[in-house]
């Protein structure tokens, strides 16, 4: 995966930072914690070895990520460089549901 860092996302088209607009084949041992996939037709946050479902009300269910294979990504290609590359926000996003 090529580094990248938030600053890069300026040339990046609109329509491939539309969530939920372009799925596509991710190894699920390549994807970065922050990653979003669809998991049994649902979405679902990559947080180290686990697989958290989203819900609006916040994260309902955790899975063991899965090992091998490869995982439908909702998250764009090119934040999925930016995730990889160590990106930390300054303020934390996640919501406390993720945290239990």
């Amino acid at each position: 995966m090529a580094t990248a860092t938030g600053g890069d996302l300026d040339g990046v088209p609109g329509g491939a930072r539309l969530y939920g607009r372009r799925l596509h084949d991710v190894a699920y041992d390549a994807l970065p914690d922050g990653a979003f996939v669809v998991h049994d037709g649902d979405p679902w946050l990559v947080r180290g070895d686990a697989l958290l479902r989203w819900s609006p009300a916040g994260y309902t269910r955790r899975v063991a990520r899965p090992v091998g294979g490869d995982a439908r990504a909702i998250t764009p290609p090119s934040l999925l460089a930016v995730l990889g590359a160590g990106w930390e926000p300054l303020v934390p996003l996640l919501h406390p549901t993720a945290h239990r």
